[in-house]
């Protein structure tokens, strides 16, 4: 082999490996841009994700003190109701009681 042809062969190989390490920089480049940007997004969803909490919460909350609301209402109707039925019973069953007690 000539002189020559070692040189074309050594130039060339030369050529291949700064080839290979200048891939492998890159392949290093991207994989540490996509953890980057993997990180990012996980950042971003956990951040979106407790707002979404949060939004669920204070909904769930808001729904909890109206239907709160609804029953204390509703159960100061009844008691009401109950109030006026047993007042309009009074008259009758004091005056059934008196009538026991008198005949004993």
């Amino acid at each position: 082999m000539s002189m020559e042809a070692i040189g074309i062969i050594e130039k060339a190989e030369a050529e291949s490996r700064a080839q290979k390490a200048a891939a492998e920089q890159r392949a290093k480049e991207l994989t540490a841009q996509a953890e980057k940007d993997g990180q990012a997004l996980l950042t971003q969803t956990r951040a979106q994700a407790a707002e979404e909490r949060k939004r669920l919460l204070q909904t769930a909350e808001e729904r909890a003190q109206t239907r709160c609301e609804t029953l204390r209402a509703d159960a100061a109707k009844q008691r009401e109701a109950l109030a006026r039925e047993a007042q309009e019973h009074m008259s009758a069953a004091v005056a059934r009681i008196v009538g026991k007690v008198v005949k004993q």
